[in-house]
């Protein structure tokens, strides 16, 4: 208060007037005696939601294919140390741009190389983070894996229940502002950056985008058509494979995109509902491999030029990111060879054996202009 009370008498301002100018400026930053009303955050959805669907449904399916929604079971630990959870995201070696694109975007988190692996692992972990993350992803999910996210919406909701005063904030990406982006009336411009020094202000490094509220209630399913989002081509970009098949002897030439799960989650959930209807729309079925072994699996593939036309037209319209953009241009000229019917001409498969010697694991050359279209948060 004293800190209030030197700058108004500096400025010649009614530290009563200062308080509302305060209050008008930044809503969600509270101080003793300073009453803060916050709307519900399902009853003005227009207000808070401006996230970019494309980048909201990719990570999704980014998460959903190769992500983990950790919630810690215990409060604290044995240490009594206070748990919190966590979200990671996994990316090869060669994703690193990729990487980095997405947690520039999200402005939080950290990147580190895993070891023993080669992949490094996008974790978020503070409450601002996550909650930025839950409210791209929740409405958005189509596998099992929403219930890990309710387990962390709890989670949030649990902790605004202990903390009155308890308030997320997230901060747009831009350069830092020290002072508010309009003074109060009656402040000169030589005392502004005082503002910073009063104890509650320390949290304003940046200029407030909005004020999100914990959740307050659980979304089911997106139930939406696949292929009206950009969710299916985040999970490929996790989990997907672009193969082409050239044997040597017998000419005959195979193109295909396959993806491959585990038939149950950690929650002993199965993956076939999910995965069914991603085989339907590229008209294929979902095929249980690796029975003999403990860890069965379920894999969904294109069978037909009809379906990889499917596939091709979707991710023409929802392109992905990382290295498996430049594994899905080699496979779509190996395309055309089917769209052609020139895949059964001999004269052409020393050119399709030489596209599939450059593809997936046997690539050595990577470019990485196609991120400069990569989705931003906002609209």
């Amino acid at each position: 208060m004293n800190n209030f009370r030197k700058i108004c008498s500096l400025c010649h301002v009614k530290i009563d007037d200062f308080k509302k100018s305060i209050i008008l400026l930044y809503p969600s930053i509270p101080y003793r005696g300073m009453e803060t009303h916050t709307n519900d955050l399902f009853e003005n959805k227009e207000r808070y939601y401006n996230f970019n669907e494309n980048f909201c449904t990719y990570l999704a399916g980014l998460i959903e294919g190769d992500g983990s929604i950790i919630v810690p079971k215990e409060e604290r630990s044995k240490k009594n140390k206070k748990n919190y959870p966590s979200v990671q995201i996994c990316f090869h070696l060669k994703n690193l741009p990729l990487a980095l694109t997405v947690q520039k975007e999200l402005n939080c988190g950290s990147l580190n190389r895993k070891k023993g692996v080669n992949a490094y692992i996008y974790t978020i972990n503070s409450i601002e983070g996550l909650t930025l993350l839950s409210f791209c992803i929740y409405r958005y999910m189509r596998t099992p894996k929403i219930y890990d996210l309710w387990k962390l919406i709890d989670w949030l909701n649990n902790q605004k229940k202990k903390n009155n005063n308890f308030h997320i904030t997230i901060t747009e990406k831009t350069e830092k502002k020290f002072i508010p982006v309009c003074a109060p009336q009656g402040i000169r411009p030589w005392i502004r950056p005082l503002l910073v020094k009063i104890p509650y202000f320390k949290r304003v490094e940046r200029a407030f985008w909005h004020t999100l509220e914990p959740f307050t209630t659980r979304v089911g399913y997106d139930e939406s058509p696949l292929l009206e989002n950009a969710w299916l081509s985040g999970f490929i970009e996790a989990y997907g494979h672009f193969s082409v098949r050239a044997p040597l002897f017998s000419y005959k030439i195979e193109c295909r995109m396959e993806i491959v799960q585990s038939t149950i989650d950690h929650n002993n959930i199965s993956k076939k509902d999910f995965l069914e209807k991603i085989a339907y729309i590229i008209h294929s079925t979902v095929k249980t491999i690796r029975q003999t072994k403990p860890n069965k699996e379920y894999r969904v593939r294109t069978t037909n030029i009809k379906g990889n036309l499917v596939c091709k037209q979707y991710l023409q319209k929802y392109p992905l990111f990382g290295t498996k953009f430049l594994d899905f241009q080699d496979w779509c000229v190996v395309l055309q060879f089917f769209e052609k019917n020139l895949h059964k001409n001999k004269s052409f498969y020393n050119q399709i054996v030489q596209i599939k010697q450059q593809m997936n694991h046997n690539r050595t050359n990577y470019r990485w202009d196609h991120l400069k279209n990569f989705y931003h948060l906002e609209k």
